[in-house]
């Protein structure tokens, strides 16, 4: 007799067992798996594409920031290169730290401008410089070698590259050092002793009561310094800085919608303040620093410059200061005048760029938009070549005239 089996009911549904639920533990790890699969495909793809490659600045205690060595850059903001710093972190070729027999060595310091990366590293004027100077040393039948060491860094001060040139340039024996400088980097040079907090960390230079120059470190010494608070916060930074391109990318984000955005930079404001805010009354003292009366921007940054010149000359090296023009003129020509004089005294020379720009037939392209174009480059490199031939700089045992303190 055949049986017939009634249709589960609801009831015995239910009553079915259950497949056993996965541990807590095994859907985080599988989280963690996916998330670390998810970054890595995202990291390869920047890497493939080329994206997120404009981090390329390190942490560094004693001059704030510095190139991150043997870093590949592509940068896309204003005009396009895609080079690596060398194994020192410079934005140049190879040189060795000893100065080879029959060389003679021409050290750059500047921030963005000289530094360059908005043109292919070759098309820089410290590159331009050292083949033109080579190749009107052969054709000469001059049997002196000449090497262009580029030391420049984006964002950097007069008061960095003073600590820079002893600290990085020095061990390269120069012969000369030029220093391109900018209308606005006086203002870097110092800081308010009352608003340290809202300082960047790097080092600040002022003048004390008998006018002395005098060294400030105490904004990189409450970021940087071992032990500090920040300090965990600063090495997770530096190893993103490092080794991600989605933070690469990130902060390319940031700083594009900070310039271009208006409503960005309030919120991004309002957000900065009220983290602040939330820290605590701890958090809104100010770093202990020396106690100093507010200074005058460019009463240091001249000091700065005399003290780099005995410095230079000190090491053996003759110091250049060119000047590049400012659009309204007038701040670059008051800083021209008063370090005309300073030279005179303190035998440094200085070439103003501004009349030469003015007079080229297309001075339009020699910038992109606030940096040097590639035509720029190459007008900047002839004319600092004319200048050092003409003034006897790169010459055997001589020494600038005072004459060499002219403008051109």
């Amino acid at each position: 007799m055949q049986t017939i089996t009634a249709p589960p009911t609801n009831e015995t549904k239910n009553r079915e067992p259950r497949a056993p639920r996965k541990p807590l533990w095994r859907s985080a790890v599988e989280v963690v798996i996916c998330l670390m699969l998810a970054v890595f495909a995202l990291e390869s793809l920047f890497a493939i594409a080329g994206v997120g490659g404009q981090e390329f600045m390190q942490i560094d205690h004693k001059l704030g920031t510095k190139h991150i060595p043997n870093k590949q850059v592509i940068w896309r903001m204003e005009g396009f290169s895609a080079d690596k710093l060398n194994s020192f972190g410079y934005r140049d070729i190879e040189h060795t730290v000893a100065k080879p027999l029959g060389v003679k060595r021409v050290a750059v310091m500047g921030d963005s401008h000289s530094e360059g990366l908005q043109v292919p590293l070759q098309d820089t004027y410290a590159r331009r410089l050292e083949e033109s100077l080579n190749d009107s040393a052969h054709k000469t039948a001059d049997k002196t070698n000449y090497e262009v060491l580029n030391f420049a860094c984006s964002g950097y001060s007069t008061a960095q590259e003073y600590v820079q040139f002893s600290q990085e340039v020095v061990p390269y024996k120069p012969d000369v050092t030029v220093i391109l400088m900018h209308w606005g980097n006086t203002t870097a040079n110092i800081v308010d002793p009352n608003k340290r907090r809202l300082a960047q960390p790097r080092p600040y230079f002022y003048l004390d009561s008998e006018g002395a120059l005098k060294e400030d470190d105490s904004v990189s010494d409450w970021y940087y310094k071992p032990g500090a608070e920040s300090e965990p916060l600063a090495k997770t930074i530096a190893f993103l800085q490092r080794h991600s391109r989605i933070y690469g990318v990130l902060c390319q984000t940031d700083l594009a919608l900070n310039i271009n955005e208006r409503l960005y930079w309030r919120l991004r404001g309002a957000v900065q303040r009220g983290i602040t805010m939330a820290q605590g009354k701890n958090h809104k003292a100010e770093p202990p620093g020396p106690a100093y009366v507010e200074q005058d921007a460019t009463e240091v940054t001249e000091a700065l410059v005399v003290a780099l010149s005995k410095e230079c000359a000190k090491n053996g090296s003759k110091l250049v200061i060119m000047l590049l023009p400012d659009p309204s003129g007038k701040a670059s020509e008051k800083l021209s005048k008063e370090l005309t004089a300073l030279g005179a005294q303190n035998s440094f020379g200085l070439l103003d760029l501004s009349d030469a720009f003015k007079t080229h037939p297309a001075s339009k392209d020699l910038f992109l938009r606030v940096h040097l174009s590639s035509q720029g480059h190459k007008f900047v490199a002839d004319t600092l070549q004319s200048f050092l031939q003409q003034n006897g700089y790169l010459s055997a045992n001589s020494e600038p005239l005072a004459a060499q303190q002219r403008q051109l």
